[in-house]
């Protein structure tokens, strides 16, 4: 089950793989997909990354964020983009630095237990869950291992599923305080 299920998606998703060496199609793909189709509802906010203080790299692109109960803006995921091009030790270090976002985000919110995350590689994407007592991401479908590609779905073929399985997950059980 493919999760292109519209024109806007379909032409984001062609002029990502026309533009495989761009980043920036990849996000505009993932943008798309989370505000429009997956976290479209009015308590959830979808938002690019700015890089952090004191830096000039970012360590994730997308923050995907919820309107808990207690009507306070709390971070469910964060969506790290990489190029589809990426080579082994790339995604080794796109899968470091998400995990070293959420444990940053963990050490900041002590009340959280863990939190959610998103790595792609142009258009496949993997979920993670990244808690506090672990010392590695946690994937939420594919083999246990890390840096594996393979294990990353294209959004636009029928492993997509598990992707939304992903999402379903991440929403039924959000970080609460």
């Amino acid at each position: 089950m493919s999760l292109i299920t519209d024109v806007t998606l379909m032409g984001l998703w062609e002029k990502a793989q026309v533009q495989s060496s761009s980043e920036r199609a990849s996000v505009r793909l993932w943008i798309q997909l989370w505000i429009r189709h997956l976290f479209s509802e009015k308590d959830w906010v979808v938002s690019l990354e700015k890089p952090p203080e004191g830096s000039g790299r970012r360590l994730v692109d997308i923050t995907i964020e919820y309107l808990s109960e207690d009507k306070v803006l709390t971070v469910l995921a964060f969506h790290k983009v990489n190029p589809p091009t990426a080579w082994p030790q790339d995604v080794e270090e796109a899968e470091g630095e998400a995990f070293d976002a959420c444990m940053r985000y963990l050490g900041e919110h002590p009340a959280f237990q863990y939190v959610y995350a998103f790595i792609s590689f142009g258009k496949k994407v993997r979920g993670w869950r990244c808690a506090r007592d672990d010392h590695r991401l946690f994937p939420l479908f594919g083999s246990k291992a890390l840096a594996e590609r393979t294990q990353y779905v294209e959004v636009h073929s029928s492993e997509a599923q598990l992707i939304k399985q992903a999402v379903q997950t991440m929403r039924a059980l959000p970080p609460t305080l």
